[in-house]
């Protein structure tokens, strides 16, 4: 279509030039015909008012109009992406990584870096999703169930089709068996500006004319109005593309599955470590009670974890409160600093904040007496090295 709309500034600048309505006229019939019937009329009759018989560019257009015009194109499934604007696809996507002066011998380095960065925020995406609840704009449970199908960007698109719906009306023209349609569109809008939902309610089976599902695998406005009226208020499951879900990116997998990508794997077990620790949070944090219990067993967790080796993640010694290179005694102090950092702390009418996050005087102090204290070895106790370069211990 960029590609289209910049050779049409080529070959009808003339025409936009002798005739003001011409543009209007011709964007009218190619973005807003229904039907094959109207789109067809609406250019026959663009030649005629224009004197555009002849026009070679025009009549090459028009014989590949099934590969262009959105009309045309309704059916086939393009998961909302759109290619109106040069920039989209793959400009957008390695924005930042490459550009038209990128060496050869670069390129592949630069697509591997962005693929990996493009990964990690689709992960946080991911974990906001997780972490976030949405505002529900009404009270109605399809809306609810949508929160929690979907992922943050569909519900989005979901949100906003579910309040456009509720400005419509729907009008009952057939019936025929089980199966009935409806006339869906604007207050006071014409039949003829109106979209047709065949639903039937033996399966909750619902298609609409504007093919938006068939198109971006999300329910439209209309529909969604016709389930509103006969009282559908819940999503259909074949109506929900696995794609736009949490639980089709994140499912309980195993290692040792040879379909999964090691990627893949470490994906999934950082995010159900994450979803798992907030969980943990919110539960722990409802009572002091349960957020001293809480408090312990992030203690008693983080001396099992620093004593089993992490080859994959290598994090500062300061982070783990190890006085050697084993992991051996992990302290209580760097213990609590790290459960600070998820903002498990018992109620304080004193408190002052560090960093953004609301910290008593007495575990600020001691955060800063940890910091402060210097590590030694394991083995002989003295400071400067650990037990790994120890000169009293032989290997």
């Amino acid at each position: 279509m960029w590609n289209i709309e910049k050779d049409g500034l080529e070959n009808l600048t003339h025409l936009y030039d002798m005739h003001p309505d011409f543009e209007a006229d011709y964007k009218r019939c190619i973005f807003s015909s229904w039907t094959s019937k109207e789109f067809e009329s609406g250019w026959e009759a663009i030649l005629l008012k224009y004197n555009l018989k002849d026009n070679k560019w025009l009549n090459k257009l028009y014989n590949q109009r099934h590969h262009w015009v959105p009309l045309y194109l309704q059916d086939a499934f393009f998961g909302g992406m759109t290619t109106t604007h040069k920039t989209e696809g793959m400009h957008s996507y390695f924005d930042g990584f490459l550009h038209g002066g990128t060496p050869f011998s670069d390129f592949i380095p630069k697509y591997e870096q962005a693929v990996k960065t493009r990964r990690e925020q689709e992960a946080n995406e991911d974990f906001v999703t997780v972490c976030t609840r949405a505002a529900l704009a009404s009270k109605n449970p399809i809306e609810e169930q949508a929160t929690k199908v979907y992922t943050k960007n569909m519900f989005t698109i979901f949100q906003r089709e579910f309040l456009e719906s509720s400005g419509c009306t729907a009008r009952k023209v057939e019936e025929e068996g089980p199966v009935s349609r409806y006339l869906v569109g604007k207050y006071r809008d014409k039949d003829d500006n109106m979209r047709i939902v065949t639903f039937n309610p033996s399966d909750t089976s619902a298609s609409c004319s504007c093919q938006m599902f068939e198109s971006e695998g999300m329910l439209c406005r209309h529909v969604l109005k016709v389930f509103q009226v006969m009282d559908v208020f819940e999503i259909p499951p074949h109506c929900i593309l696995k794609r736009w879900t949490m639980s089709d990116r994140y499912i309980e997998t195993s290692s040792d599955d040879v379909s999964v990508s090691s990627h893949d794997v470490n994906a999934i077990n950082t995010w159900t470590l994450k979803d798992k620790l907030k969980q943990f949070v919110e539960l722990g944090e409802t009572s002091n009670e349960r957020i001293s219990i809480a408090i312990n067993i992030l203690q008693e967790g983080m001396k099992k974890i620093s004593l089993i080796a992490a080859p994959t993640v290598v994090m500062p010694a300061e982070n783990l409160g190890c006085n050697s290179s084993r992991g051996e005694g992990v302290d209580e102090q760097s213990a609590n600093i790290w459960t600070m950092d998820l903002n498990i702390t018992a109620p304080d009418p004193h408190r002052v904040k560090l960093n953004g996050r609301p910290v008593s005087p007495g575990m600020k102090l001691g955060m800063d007496q940890a910091l402060k204290k210097k590590r030694t070895c394991g083995t002989c106790k003295e400071t400067g090295h650990y037990t790994r370069t120890c000169p009293n211990v032989s290997f």
